[in-house]
């Protein structure tokens, strides 16, 4: 089961409420598979329910107006390396699968995204189409 946007729930005030729904899933399906997308401010609480986790934009951010990724900097990238550490960690303590996501312009991006991934022992994928209808396999 593929928990799209976790997150969306702090936006609308319902953090508790989603940690419920997914102790519930897992509750009264202990063998279906659970993966979220981000949600990092329940991911401390949910983990124990889940087997992985989705890290959509990882090591880029897609701009649907110029229609082009760009490299996370800044704050934003600190943030993400805060939140790349933690789930590192539940990943140790839980057995969590940790996937990437990162949309690229080119090659070169996706082998840098892929870098980064890797550098966490994360799953890298990356895609030049934000429909997601192809991934880049550099293998």
């Amino acid at each position: 089961m593929f928990l799209d946007t976790v997150d969306s729930a702090i936006y609308t005030n319902q953090k508790n409420e989603v940690i419920e729904l997914i102790k519930k899933i897992r509750k009264e399906n202990p063998n279906i598979i659970v993966i979220q997308n981000r949600g990092f401010e329940v991911v401390d609480e949910t983990a124990p329910y889940i087997d992985g986790v989705l890290f959509e934009d990882f090591t880029t951010c897609y701009d649907f107006k110029n229609k082009n990724a760009y490299y996370w900097k800044g704050s934003d990238l600190n943030w993400i390396n805060a939140q790349s550490e933690k789930l590192k960690n539940l990943k140790e303590k839980y057995g969590i699968v940790v996937l990437t996501l990162d949309y690229v312009n080119d090659t070169e991006m996706a082998k840098k995204c892929i870098e980064h991934a890797k550098r966490y022992n994360f799953i890298p994928m990356t895609t030049n189409d934000i429909n997601l209808n192809s991934i880049i396999n550099l293998n």
